[in-house]
């Protein structure tokens, strides 16, 4: 029996390749000699997905992510967020290893790509406080 991801990439493949159901079917007989995907074991499962490659299908399923991020670590939008931000706390002068010193000081993350999406919106909330202390020390002078 196929894991639900590789059923769930079956019936995308059949959508994304315009089969109606009796050729969807008629696929599966001819490729895995079954008439339905929850009889398909994994041997049933490359040679049909053989004959959806063969039909145009490109599953991006397995692909990596191009940044190499799993889903547990700070999102583009958190990253962009806190360069910005220790930009504005040290006045341009800061860079990515400055910010991964800081981080680890702070005990989140060794480097900016280690940090995980809970530590960077703590990280953001800091250097937020901080950029807006700063501001308000310049405002006094």
């Amino acid at each position: 029996m196929l894991s639900r991801s590789k059923l769930a990439v079956i019936h995308v493949a059949q959508a994304r390749t315009g089969l109606d159901d009796d050729s969807y079917r008629a696929l599966l007989k001819h490729a895995a000699g079954v008439g339905s995907s929850k009889e398909l074991d994994d041997a049933g499962f490359t040679a049909v997905m053989e004959v959806f490659r063969q039909l145009g299908f490109v599953s991006t399923a397995a692909k990596v992510n191009l940044a190499g991020r799993h889903w547990s670590m700070a999102s583009d939008g958190q990253v962009a967020k806190l360069r910005k931000l220790w930009e504005a706390y040290t006045d341009g002068k800061g860079d990515d290893a400055s910010l991964g010193k800081w981080l680890d000081r702070q005990g989140w993350a060794s480097a900016l790509r280690f940090l995980g999406t809970a530590d960077a919106q703590k990280a953001i909330g800091a250097l937020s406080r901080m950029v807006q202390r700063k501001a308000e020390r310049q405002e006094a002078i």
